[in-house]
């Protein structure tokens, strides 16, 4: 698809290349040299969250060997655990998206957090980041952790606080619920995960050591 939409763009400065992402040192054709000093910027959306977590920070370090001085990172990245952020739902006969934001500032607190360690552990530092599948301004829907937090009180749990295990378990049978009513009225019904888009750059030490080798 992507070769046939260049050629029908009549661009004929584009190289495609296929191969491991992992691994780009199998790729001839963009391996750094006088006349290639790397990439101005690797953009890996709906790609790097697709990595296993155990590979994310060394497929970073891997990249940004491949950048230029000055390059950028651009991937998005997914809660560890997979947080619900939003619920959506669109008639079958067309009309405006309703979107709820289902998860809590904490969740996307430590989705960033997981980002930027991720990133500082390859050696990049976090430029920009923001939310995924809901922008920051949108309100957050907090009716189901209302009534999570009241069948906790009523199954026994009044003194101590329900585990982020039991809330987020909540709010998927909530998801659920939800899901099945709207279905029933003829709704395309989806939600998404909690997610964050980051632009990563080279450490200033990176840099220094990316213009020695050029």
């Amino acid at each position: 698809m992507a070769a046939k939409a260049i050629t029908e763009s009549g661009i004929t400065e584009i190289e495609l290349v296929q191969g491991d992402i992992t691994n780009l040192a199998q790729l001839p054709s963009i391996q750094l040299s006088e006349t290639f000093s790397g990439f101005d910027i690797i953009t890996a959306l709906w790609t790097f969250g697709g990595i296993l977590k155990s590979q994310k920070q060394a497929v970073l370090a891997h990249w940004s060997a491949f950048l230029a001085p000055g390059g950028r990172i651009v991937v998005d990245h997914e809660h560890y655990y997979r947080d619900v952020a939003t619920l959506e739902r669109r008639h079958v006969l067309g009309g405006e998206e309703q979107k709820e934001g289902l998860a809590d500032a904490k969740s996307w607190k430590e989705c960033r957090q997981q980002l930027q360690q991720l990133a500082k552990s390859a050696g990049l530092v976090t430029k920009t980041m923001e939310r995924l599948n809901l922008p920051a301004d949108y309100p957050d829907n907090t009716e189901w952790s209302k009534q999570a937090r009241e069948v906790w009180k009523r199954e026994g749990g009044k003194d101590i606080q329900p585990s982020r295990a039991y809330m987020e378990n909540r709010k998927r049978m909530y998801v659920e619920e939800q899901r099945a009513k709207w279905r029933a009225q003829h709704y395309f019904v989806n939600h998404k995960i909690v997610a964050v888009v980051g632009i990563l750059t080279l450490s200033e030490a990176q840099m220094e050591e990316s213009k020695e080798e050029n």
